[in-house]
């Protein structure tokens, strides 16, 4: 005679993660920029002679500002 099942739950994978995004130790903001203040962000962008995304360009706008590199 086969022993019954007792939990059929499997042990959790520490490798396989949850749904959603990734967690990281970034922390979100939302900014609202008026149009001409978006067009000089895109403006900025272009002069870079690079491709950046919105954000990082703020990122490295925020960094030139505060004094970092």
């Amino acid at each position: 005679m086969n022993p019954s099942i007792i939990c059929t739950r499997k042990k959790p994978d520490p490798v396989k993660r949850g749904r959603g995004r990734p967690r990281t130790n970034w922390t979100g903001i939302h900014l609202a920029l008026l149009p001409d203040q978006l067009g000089q962000l895109d403006a900025w962008i272009a002069r870079q002679g690079e491709e950046l995304t919105r954000p990082e360009a703020i990122r490295r706008l925020l960094a030139k500002a505060l004094g970092k590199k």
